[in-house]
């Protein structure tokens, strides 16, 4: 069969200007050992006055809110994840619990460094004139090389013109979810690693074609009862829990 192959013209390059806000945590960064030290940091920020507290907050504000959308939700939604830190016998004012979770709010640059690694899925429905639209997978590399998936769309015309839409100006992190597993998925990716035999069978095909990762676990667990009489059932435990932790949904603002 031959392929006939157009060039587009299109090229995606990295923008340095695209950033999330990321959860940060001091003493927990992703390199290195260490232990947390928000609550040091926390009392540091319970002692400042009101007025040291709004102008810092004022700062902030002036610097970052043209970057992100509602960053202010950003922080207080950063400042709820800090847990039992912030047990405190007063309760906060909206500016001081604002930037506690500005101060543990890290932005990050997504592409940084590169983008690349660009993937297409079409959308199933044809538009009235023939086009098709589809959602563009990416690879973005950012700040440290720390990697993160992205998505851009654009269209597919019925002459096969391509046009991309241009990337929203704000960037989104999504929340993720634990996914649902598909049986038929995990056997091919089990083949790949030279690992679908009794043992994968034994744990995968009793369960039906959609599974939950609780569902899986409690299999595995009765996969390692068979040791006895089953071989290199570690590994195919192994194998299942990674591929687990690779199926997973995110869920985006429809914003």
């Amino acid at each position: 069969m031959n392929v006939t192959i157009t060039e587009t013209g299109i090229e995606l390059r990295p923008d340095h200007h695209r950033v999330v806000a990321r959860l940060f945590v001091p003493g927990r960064e992703d390199v290195g050992p260490g232990d947390s030290r928000a609550g040091a940091v926390l009392d540091r920020l319970l002692g400042l006055t009101d007025d040291e507290v709004e102008m810092a907050l004022l700062d902030i504000d002036q610097r970052f809110r043209n970057r992100h959308r509602d960053l202010h939700e950003t922080f207080r939604h950063h400042a709820d994840q800090l847990g039992s830190h912030m047990t405190l016998d007063t309760p906060l004012s909206t500016a001081r619990r604002l930037l506690i979770g500005a101060t543990f709010t890290h932005e990050f640059a997504i592409e940084g460094a590169a983008l690349c690694n660009p993937s297409i899925v079409l959308l199933p429905e044809v538009l009235d004139n023939g086009a098709r639209r589809f959602v563009m997978s990416v690879r973005g590399i950012g700040e440290g090389h720390r990697s993160s998936i992205g998505f851009r769309s654009g269209l597919i015309g019925d002459d096969g013109t391509v046009v991309m839409d241009a990337p929203g100006r704000f960037p989104t992190i999504a929340e993720p979810t634990a996914g649902l597993n598909h049986r038929s998925v995990f056997h091919l990716h089990l083949e790949d690693l030279g690992d679908d035999n009794e043992n994968a069978s034994f744990a995968l095909d009793s369960l039906g074609e959609c599974f939950t990762d609780q569902e899986l676990f409690d299999r595995t667990l009765d996969l390692t009862t068979e040791r006895s009489t089953r071989r290199n059932i570690d590994r195919t435990v192994e194998h299942l829990g990674n591929l687990a932790r690779a199926s997973y949904s995110v869920t985006f603002d429809p914003a």
